[in-house]
């Protein structure tokens, strides 16, 4: 994977925070991006976390469903944070970080305090992560020395992981994406392999006891980034068809399809719901192409909503940087 090349994190010199600080100062953002700091006392009824390169390297921001206060959430001092994911309370997102050098899952409090670090096993490389319903537990895709994906569970105040059993469907280098169903009964994923070209990959529904699985959008040339609907009826993904990423709706079963274009006509990436179900957030690579893997995001791209009734789409951010990976909060 492309970001597992380094083998050491890389410590924020003292001139960066300086700088970092004098560009927030300056408004984060010199496209427009509409970024302050959002008091504590206040808590807005619905926010997007997301990734944002735009301080030099990759960190968590979050910003209001209107694009509106963005700010960063987290100030790595190595490595990069990625994959927000919020807890069902929204108090919470659990995310994975090179801060130690191997990707490993951390959680922080959505005020951006209480950074604790969940995860710390050399022997697995984590790569995915999903709250249980009630927020008691965290799943997590984790692969060890035989390079064979399997997914873990784990108390979200910490304790030893418990192995589910289930492994990739497919001998995959990793599992990008997991998702759990809001009634906690299943498992959707994106599995993926890139030991040929091109990379490979798909998207698996499975019970949570690993017993029954179904292998979603194979109509398509490669499928990714699954996203359950918060009332757990239908899943979002990206589809590939013609060689653009396009948002991909089904629903738990596979069928009844909708598509819905990125609005540059380029590629979109990892779909998330709004708390109501009637919008995506996604990832809009500006009429270019985004590399769905665990840490292969390259380029711009922006983060857009699209409703899902009447197709309309709105821009959140924009800047020349890669800003991904929402999260839309419960």
């Amino acid at each position: 994977m492309v970001a597992l090349a380094s083998t050491a994190p890389l410590k924020r010199a003292p001139w960066e925070w300086v700088a970092v600080v004098a560009l927030c100062l300056l408004g984060c953002g010199e496209d427009g991006d509409d970024v302050e700091d959002i008091p504590t006392d206040e808590e807005p009824a619905s926010r997007i976390a997301f990734v944002s390169d735009r301080d030099g390297y990759r960190r968590i921001y979050v910003m209001r469903a209107d694009g509106k206060r963005q700010r960063p959430l987290t100030y790595p001092e190595y490595g990069e944070d990625t994959h927000p994911v919020w807890s069902p309370d929204g108090r919470t997102l659990a995310f994975l970080s090179t801060s130690d050098g191997e990707p490993d899952i951390y959680l922080v409090d959505d005020t951006g305090a209480n950074r604790r670090q969940l995860t710390n096993n050399r022997r697995l490389t984590e790569a995915a992560v999903a709250w249980s319903p009630d927020g008691t537990r965290l799943a997590y895709a984790a692969h060890g020395r035989n390079g064979i994906p399997r997914v873990y569970t784990k108390d979200a105040d910490g304790g030893p992981p418990q192995d589910t059993g289930i492994t990739s469907r497919i001998i995959a280098d990793d599992i990008a994406r997991l998702g759990r169903s809001p009634d906690g009964s299943s498992f959707v994923y994106q599995w993926r392999k890139t030991g040929e070209a091109p990379v490979q990959m798909g998207v698996v529904l499975v019970d949570v006891d690993g017993e029954a699985s179904l292998d979603l959008a194979t109509d398509y040339y490669a499928a990714a980034a699954p996203a359950w609907s918060p009332d757990g009826r239908d899943i979002a993904m990206v589809a590939w068809d013609d060689g653009r990423a396009r948002l991909l709706v089904t629903d738990a079963a596979g069928e009844n399809a909708r598509e819905y274009e990125a609005n540059s006509g380029g590629s979109s990436s990892w779909p998330s719901w709004s708390p109501d179900g009637r919008e995506i957030a996604y990832a809009d690579a500006n009429g270019g192409h985004l590399i769905i893997g665990s840490f292969a995001y390259p380029g711009r791209s922006d983060i857009w909503v699209v409703d899902l009734q009447d197709q309309s789409h709105r821009q959140l951010t924009n800047t020349r940087d890669y800003d991904g990976m929402p999260a839309w909060s419960p």
